[in-house]
């Protein structure tokens, strides 16, 4: 746990915009912050007032060794757990912040006649964004993973991803396969129309290798994904487009409440 990690650089080179909003956010962490520290005073001056009067009542002496220890103790154990902890919420910010940063980049293929939705879960997880146009229906599952230094690639050979030589714990073609699957078939269930859905993985700031032409899913890295659309056959109605999005902005405002 506590040996030292080869130097790892965020892929994303710049940082995403600013969101509405986000100056109150931003106000309402600092107040969350400040107000846990003056919560905590009270509380640590009270655990020692009861016990300088447990003391005083019952007229023990001075334990300094004692609570050294149980100092200790607990400086350990607090350690052990926040170091995750905080690996975690920093893994979180970053996957956080490579959201944000294709979403904006998404948004800009509304030019081209795509409606874009973000962050539909589907009470197994979440689906990053949803692209809708007349050329298909996109899930699109973003990985925004720390790159070392020197050489970093992905390779793909249309079932399987390696990370820098490394496969990942989890599989990111299942997970894919698996949110466009549920999307399909929650559109043909509301819409009675079985609209095919492409499953897309995007690696922000990472070098992708070729992949097979016939691949189910694709890996791209965010600046290739508007050139394979640009490539995509028109697949649907306008029509069509405006049933799928009206489908799927019912569900996420009908669900909103279950998943916040």
């Amino acid at each position: 746990m506590f040996k030292k990690p080869r130097a790892r650089h965020s892929p994303l080179k710049d940082p995403p915009l600013r969101y509405a909003g986000q100056s109150l956010d931003n106000k309402i962490e600092r107040l969350t912050d400040e107000i846990l520290e003056y919560a905590q005073l009270p509380f640590v001056l009270c655990a020692f007032a009861v016990f300088e009067w447990w003391r005083w009542y019952f007229r023990v002496p001075p334990l300094p060794l004692f609570l050294t220890v149980v100092a200790i103790l607990l400086c350990g154990y607090s350690a052990i757990r926040i170091i995750p902890l905080w690996r975690q919420r920093h893994n979180y910010g970053q996957g956080r912040d490579g959201e944000r940063y294709v979403g904006q980049q998404l948004e800009a293929l509304h030019a081209q006649g795509f409606k874009v939705l973000h962050d539909i879960c589907n009470g197994h997880g979440n689906i990053d964004h949803v692209l809708i146009g007349q050329k298909g229906i996109f899930t699109i599952e973003t990985k925004t993973i720390s790159k070392p230094d020197g050489q970093a690639e992905v390779q793909y050979d249309g079932k399987s991803v390696v990370i820098s030589g490394f496969t990942p714990d989890s599989d990111p073609i299942a997970q894919a396969m698996a949110e466009s699957k549920w999307l399909r078939g929650y559109i043909r269930d509301c819409t009675g129309k079985d609209f095919p859905v492409r499953p897309v993985v995007l690696y922000t700031g990472w070098m992708i290798s070729k992949q097979p032409r016939d691949a189910e899913v694709w890996v791209l890295s965010g600046k290739e994904l508007p050139a394979f659309l640009q490539n995509e056959d028109p697949r649907l109605t306008p029509g069509d487009v405006e049933l799928a999005y009206a489908c799927l902005c019912h569900y996420v405002r009908s669900t909103s409440h279950e998943f916040n």
